[in-house]
């Protein structure tokens, strides 16, 4: 049977799902600490316009992604935007869970009016 991905646009509760999705994306690299992504997560969604989707599998986050808009002066003012930090849980990949959340960010970062988005690798 086929996963149902939920991709919503992650609060505080979810932050420890994704540091877990982050271990798969870096795991050679500590993780920062609870309360360090606390204040992190906090200061990343002072860029208007910005978040981090996560896609749930059954209650289990199976992908995620950041999108940054950044203000900007050019181009008549309009934004443009940062796709980074994509990983999909090694139990979801090929499914098109890392496709539907990036998909997500896109649409948001149009919905915000940005004139460009970039993903970052």
């Amino acid at each position: 049977m086929k996963n149902i991905l939920k991709v919503t646009i992650a609060e505080n509760d979810d932050i420890p799902s994704i540091l877990g999705l982050y271990r798969e994306l870096h795991p050679n690299i500590a993780p920062v600490s609870d309360g360090d992504a606390q204040v992190i997560f906090r200061n990343f969604l002072l860029y208007a316009g910005s978040g981090v989707f996560v896609g749930y599998a059954d209650e289990t986050a199976a992908a995620t992604c950041a999108l940054v808009v950044v203000p900007n002066l050019t181009r008549g003012g309009k934004p443009y935007a940062i796709i980074e930090n994509v990983v999909t849980a090694l139990a979801y990949r090929n499914q098109g869970f890392g496709k539907a959340v990036v998909s997500a960010a896109i649409s948001t970062a149009w919905e915000r009016d940005c004139y460009k988005v970039m993903l970052m690798m």
